[in-house]
């Protein structure tokens, strides 16, 4: 399947739709406050990133615009992609009619949610921070070196001792 954006991430929820709707029903795993839903996605290299809330899952996505892009990869298969955000470890997945997405999961125990609106705003925040470059570090310099200087009371000065004869 090839496509813009709005079509492939369209295609993207049906099949996490359909894995819901089959596969995943009753695991006790899913949070049942949830439902799937593409979250964030723009352009990126060579296709679209965003995320997608399922019930048993939130995970980041590079959904490739050229489906057969990473089709040598094996489901499991690394692949660092440069982000804004620095260099990032995707594992490569295939998802039926989509082709090989590369993956990053962020929130495996979806139980943390206590809704649907809690969790996509994770996901918007998640995909945000992976979008956005860290601001540069700021150099502070050393402090000034000091004298080392010893203060005692006046009782502990050493002073010469009046010898008298």
């Amino acid at each position: 399947m090839t496509g813009g954006m709005g079509e492939r991430v369209a295609a993207l929820v049906a099949a996490y739709r359909r894995v819901a709707e089959t596969d995943m029903v009753g695991v006790p795993i899913c949070n049942p406050a949830l439902a799937v839903e593409a979250v964030g996605f723009r352009a990126f290299g060579p296709g679209w990133l965003g995320a997608v809330v399922t019930p048993w899952f939130l995970n980041a996505l590079l959904v490739p615009a050229d489906p057969a892009r990473w089709a040598a990869l094996l489901d499991g298969d690394r692949e660092v992609v440069p982000l804004p955000a620095g260099d990032h470890a995707f594992t490569a997945a295939r998802l039926d009619g989509l082709g090989t997405l590369l993956v990053i999961p962020l929130v495996s125990a979806m139980n943390v949610f206590t809704s649907h609106a809690e969790a996509v705003a994770a996901a918007g925040f998640a995909v945000d921070r992976l979008m956005t470059a860290p601001a540069p570090a700021v150099e502070v310099p050393p402090p000034p070196a000091r004298a080392e200087t010893v203060s005692r009371p006046p009782r502990f000065r050493t002073t010469p001792l009046d010898r008298s004869p």
